[in-house]
């Protein structure tokens, strides 16, 4: 009796150990499933917020590009204006001092009436420099943003308007007294053949062309003499056009 309470004893110790394990599993098993679905949740939680964090870094990234090649091409844009501004401004500066000069250097002597037609060669030559420099002028103010450049140039412009005004009137002056003194040597030439009978007319004819080579004499020394001047204002406006587009061109903006 007293072994078979033994053994009875000992099966209740053996299952309320057993029991006790099974209860102990039970909450280290509820714990770690606990652990298990709290770290799953978080690493969910640090999943969704990679993905978030990622998909704004990839808009950022995209947005960034787009504003990187916009300025880019603001960039290029304002680097070709730069170009095409000094390009206008030397190509202005070239074709003004180009038709100065031709101006200058026309042989006013050379001009008589065998070599009248290169008279009119001439004119239409400068008339042609004229309408480079207009261009040219229009292209500045197109594209040049310096007021003060702006400014100047509009000063050379009057002034080569007055200098033109003043060479065309010299040049024409000069072709129409050629002119006329063909006309007076074709007059002479049909005299002569007769000259017995027409030497009144033939010394009329005289005068008037002795007074004509006093004219063409006279304008050929005052255009030498008045061109310097009108050349020299010109040039100062040339040279004070080249000394603010040197700094322009030059400066960083």
């Amino acid at each position: 009796m007293n072994d078979f309470i033994k053994v009875i004893a000992g099966s209740l110790s053996t299952t309320a150990l057993i029991l006790g394990g099974i209860a102990l599993f039970r909450e280290y098993l509820f714990a770690y499933a606990g652990e298990k679905a709290k770290n799953l949740a978080q690493k969910e939680d640090i999943e969704e917020l990679t993905e978030k964090v990622q998909k704004i870094s990839s808009q950022y990234s995209l947005q960034n590009n787009a504003i990187e090649q916009k300025l880019s091409h603001l960039y290029s844009l304002q680097s070709t204006h730069r170009d095409e501004e000094r390009a206008a401004i030397v190509e202005y500066y070239e074709n003004y001092v180009h038709w100065m000069y031709t101006i200058l250097e026309i042989p006013i002597d050379y001009y008589t009436q065998a070599t009248l037609p290169l008279l009119a060669e001439k004119k239409k030559e400068l008339d042609e420099y004229f309408l480079s420099i207009n261009k040219a002028s229009a292209k500045m103010i197109l594209l040049v943003k310096n007021e003060e450049l702006i400014d100047v140039q509009n000063e050379m412009i009057l002034e080569l308007i007055n200098f033109k005004s003043w060479i065309d009137g010299k040049l024409l002056n000069l072709q129409f007294d050629m002119q006329k003194w063909n006309r007076i040597t074709e007059r002479f030439s049909r005299l002569i053949k007769d000259m017995d009978n027409n030497l009144v007319e033939a010394r009329s004819i005289a005068d008037e062309e002795t007074e004509l080579m006093g004219r063409l004499d006279d304008n050929r020394k005052s255009y030498k003499m008045e061109k310097v001047h009108e050349f020299v204002k010109c040039k100062a406006l040339a040279h004070k056009f080249a000394h603010k587009a040197k700094a322009y061109i030059t400066s960083i903006e």
